[in-house]
C-alpha cells in the first residue's frame, strides 16, 4: 500500500498536464486499468496472517485446504497477459540494458524508484509532446508503475534489464507481464517468510523485514 500510494500520488500530480495521446497509447498497450485511482487498503494483520500461512511453492495453508496461486490468477487479478515473451531481469541473463532511454535519463547502475519519480515528473511536465517524447513518457510511466506498484523490491530499485524490454515499444503488449509480477511477488513472499521465521527463532528483527511485508501487495 505504501508503494502504491507513492505511484498514484506521483501520477495524479501531473495527470492533468499529460496530453491525450499519452492516455491513448497506454490504452492501446493494454495498461489503462492502472491509470485509475482506487482506494487500496491493506490490513497489516491480514498481511501478517497471509505470510504465516505461506508454505512455499506458491501455496497457502487455509484451515483444511491448500490454496495454490497460479500465473493465470495473477493475469486475472491485474488484467494482464499471462503468456508471451518472458521478461528476464535476473543477473544470470546477459541482456543489454544500456538503451537510449537509460542513457538519456539515468545513465547510472542503480536506478531507484525516487529517481524514476523525479525523471518521470520532469519529462511529463515538459511542453514537448512529439511522438518520440511521448513514447519516452510512456516508457518512464512503465518504470514508475513497476518500481512503485507492480514489482517493487525491498531496495526500491528497478532492474536495469527492464529497460531492454521497454525499448521496443511495439513489443510491450506481447510480453508476459503476469509472469514477471508473479515471480517478484513470490520472491518478496519468500524473503518476508524468512524474516519472520528468523525473528521468531532469535528474537532479532531482520533488516528490511517490515519493508518486505509492505511490498507484497
Amino acid at each position: 500500500m505504501l508503494f502504491y500510494k507513492g505511484y498514484i500520488s506521483t501520477f495524479n500530480d501531473i495527470r492533468q498536464s499529460l496530453p491525450p495521446v499519452f492516455f491513448n497509447k497506454i490504452k492501446t498497450l493494454g495498461f489503462d486499468q492502472f491509470l485509475q485511482s482506487v482506494d487500496l487498503n491493506v490490513n497489516s494483520y491480514h498481511l501478517d496472517d497471509m505470510i504465516g500461512r505461506y508454505i512455499g511453492n506458491y501455496q497457502f495453508h487455509l484451515k483444511d485446504k491448500i490454496l495454490r496461486v497460479t500465473l493465470k490468477d495473477i493475469g486475472f487479478i491485474f488484467s494482464l497477459p499471462y503468456s508471451g515473451a518472458v521478461i528476464q531481469v535476473s543477473r544470470k541473463y546477459d541482456i543489454e540494458y544500456a538503451t537510449p532511454l537509460w542513457q538519456k535519463y539515468f545513465n547510472v547502475k542503480q536506478v531507484t524508484s525516487v529517481m524514476v519519480k523525479d525523471v518521470f515528473t520532469s519529462v511529463a511536465l515538459s511542453t514537448n509532446y512529439d511522438e518520440e517524447n511521448v513514447n519516452d513518457i510512456c516508457r518512464l510511466w512503465f518504470c514508475l508503475l513497476c518500481s512503485c506498484f507492480l514489482t517493487p523490491t525491498s531496495k526500491t530499485m528497478i532492474p536495469l534489464k527492464l529497460f531492454y524490454y521497454l525499448d521496443r515499444f511495439e513489443d510491450i503488449p506481447r510480453l508476459n507481464w503476469s509472469q514477471y509480477i508473479f515471480d517478484q511477488i513470490f520472491d518478496n513472499m519468500e524473503s518476508a517468510c524468512y524474516s519472520d521465521r528468523h525473528r521468531e527463532k532469535t528474537g532479532v528483527k531482520v533488516n528490511e523485514c517490515i519493508v518486505r511485508k509492505r511490498i507484497l501487495l
